[in-house]
This record gives structure tokens, C-alpha cells and sequence, in this order.
């Protein structure tokens, strides 16, 4: 949000691809004119705030059509897209005056991934974005920062649905509870459970779209 500032003004718009539960969204449309989400999730969609300058849009960004936005965010969404060249393309076309996609450039430190760890497959990093996006003919700016990857859970039932629903068909019941049970801690303020796992490395790769 700080990194956003010098682009903010109350009379752009912007284009929130894969918004979540708002969590740009949402403060980004006390400081603009109009927020666009797109969220093809129902049980993330239907958790932005109703709010009268965001409109939700529940679908893909290859199934929709939203009008071109001033600024345009992409926030830790392109980990799982497959033809990440034509969806870059996509998001480059809806933003007139800058573009921002912001990936981790370190490994994943959801407890998810330290119970069953995916050492077969390598999750796409800021890095290999920026390389990427170079070879298309995009020459990005860049900015790294380093803050604490912290994952919280109102309960211990909620931490393991979310790591069942991470990993899949390889979820052992058994591991997974030892796990969590070893490594959560309760947060004195809520009550509720807390993993910290060091620091991760983010950042954000921005342009001025070409055309």
C-alpha cells in the first residue's frame, strides 16, 4: 500500500485482478474513484466489502471483459497460471496508465508446504517474472522489500482445513495434526493461533503499459 501512493489519486480508477476478500480492494477504494474486482472465488468474492465505488466482478480475467482501469494490480495471483504469457498480455491491456504484479521471490513458508513439501515442483518467483516479462519486450521496474511471513487461524480445526485444502490428496491427517499442534502458538491479543516461519521476499514489478 505505501509503495502505491505516488499513483493513488481520488479521480483514477483501478483494476484489482484475483481481489480476494478485498484486501487491496477495499482501502484502495477510500483513496480512488473506482475499484474493479475481479474474483472468480464465491467464498472470497462474496467477503469484499460492499462498498459504492467497487464493483465485483466473479470470474476469471480470461472469462470477463472489464473496462480498461488507470492502474492495474495483480497481487500474488500468477503462481498457478499455466499460459502466463497471454494472461500478462491481458493484464497489460487493461491498465492505461501503470501496471503492478507482485509475486514472492523466496519459497513459499505456508506450514502447508513444510508438511508436505513440493521439492518436484518450484513455485514461479518474482525473478523468473521479471526475466519473463523482459523476453516479451516489457522492461519493468522493480522493487523488493522483506517482511515476516505470518499466517494466523482463529482455531486449530481452521489451520488444517486451510493446509488439507493446499495440499491435496498428498493431506495426511495424522502428520498434519502433529505438525500444526507443534508449531502453532496462541497470539495473546485474539486468542487465536499464529505461524511464523522467518521472512519472505516480495516484491513488485510495474510498467506503463505499451499502446
Amino acid at each position: 500500500m505505501t509503495f502505491l501512493e505516488p499513483w493513488l489519486s481520488p479521480h483514477k480508477s483501478l483494476l484489482d485482478v484475483g481481489a480476494g476478500t478485498g484486501r487491496y480492494a477495499a482501502p484502495l477504494a477510500e483513496r480512488l474513484a473506482w475499484v474493479t474486482a475481479i474474483e472468480p472465488e464465491q467464498l472470497m468474492w462474496e467477503r469484499i466489502p460492499d462498498r459504492p465505488n467497487i464493483t465485483v466482478i466473479a470470474s476469471t480475467l480470461e472469462d470477463s471483459d472489464p473496462a480498461r482501469a488507470d492502474l492495474l494490480l495483480c497481487a500474488h495471483v500468477l503462481y498457478p497460471i499455466a499460459e502466463v504469457v497471454p494472461f500478462i498480455k491481458r493484464l497489460e491491456a487493461g491498465g492505461r496508465e501503470r501496471v503492478f504484479i507482485a509475486l514472492r521471490d523466496s519459497a513459499n513458508a505456508h506450514p502447508a508446504e513444510a508438511i508436505v513439501p513440493r521439492a518436484r515442483v518450484r513455485e514461479p518467483r518474482l525473478s523468473d517474472c521479471y526475466m519473463l516479462l523482459r523476453q516479451i519486450g516489457i522492461e519493468p521496474d522493480l522493487i523488493l522489500w522483506r517482511q515476516p511471513a505470518t499466517y494466523r487461524w482463529p482455531d486449530l480445526e481452521s489451520a488444517l482445513a486451510d493446509c488439507r485444502g493446499r495440499v491435496g490428496r498428498d493431506w495426511n491427517p495424522e502428520q498434519g495434526r502433529a505438525f500444526l499442534e507443534s508449531s502453532l502458538v496462541v497470539e495473546p491479543s485474539t486468542g487465536g493461533l499464529v505461524y511464523q516461519s522467518g521472512d519472505n521476499v516480495t516484491g513488485v514489478l510495474h510498467w506503463r503499459p505499451r499502446g
